[in-house]
């Protein structure tokens, strides 16, 4: 046990970064927005029972691990909802007419993100 001597000025507690967290926007923790384009993605290769929707995401390099499948049915149920997939009688989802339009969308969408990410970046740089 140690102890502090009076008058000493007591360890400073190292402060903890947000860098350290892997939860950290700056890691891209936050990027679970983009699950909808990773799934009409997956099912625009064909239709897929929820499991392999999941697994299908380690595909894409903006999940190191796999979604919650609690997360990940929600969000099925709520696009199933919007009409951008519909569940088959086997149990297996697959894209509809207005979820092609959306991934479309989505293509539009994501590279005027990377764009504005990769000008970001160079700024930062500079």
């Amino acid at each position: 046990m140690s102890t502090i001597k009076e008058g000493a000025a007591a360890p400073e507690k190292k402060k903890k970064s947000p860098l350290d967290e892997p939860t950290c926007a700056c890691r891209g923790a936050n990027l679970s927005k983009f699950i909808q384009p990773v799934i009409l993605a997956i099912l625009k290769k064909g239709p897929s029972k929820g499991y392999g929707i999941i697994q299908g995401t380690t595909d894409y390099a903006t999940f190191d691990k796999t979604p919650d499948a609690t997360g990940l049915y929600r969000m099925l149920r709520q696009m199933e909802e919007k009409g951008l997939i519909e569940k088959l009688d086997t149990d297996e989802y697959q894209i509809t007419a207005e979820g092609r339009i959306c991934l479309k969308t989505w293509k539009w969408t994501l590279r005027e993100y990377a764009d504005n990410i990769r000008a970001l970046a160079d700024e930062i740089d500079a």
